[in-house]
């Protein structure tokens, strides 16, 4: 069975937008360097640091700042 690699640290949220197929949001943040995104029914503001959690679903290339991502499933947001 392949263990699944985990994130948890905090993040500095540098874009959103609202999904409303899924009535849902979907974050782009910044961690350390590295963007990673995830969706989330809360609606957190821009520029915010938060604490997240979540696994690693999968490595991608960002269409909106061309560089690469991680998208992360299984996400908790901490207040930071």
């Amino acid at each position: 069975r392949q263990r699944q690699m985990c994130i948890r640290d905090r993040c500095t949220i540098i874009g959103k937008q609202y999904h409303s197929a899924y009535e849902k949001f979907i974050y782009t943040v910044e961690n350390k360097g590295n963007v990673l995104s995830f969706f989330c029914k809360f609606d957190l503001a821009e520029g915010a640091q938060k604490r997240v959690k979540g696994k690693i679903k999968a490595l991608v290339q960002n269409k909106k700042f061309n560089v690469n991502e991680t998208r992360l499933n299984y996400v908790k947001v901490y207040s930071a």
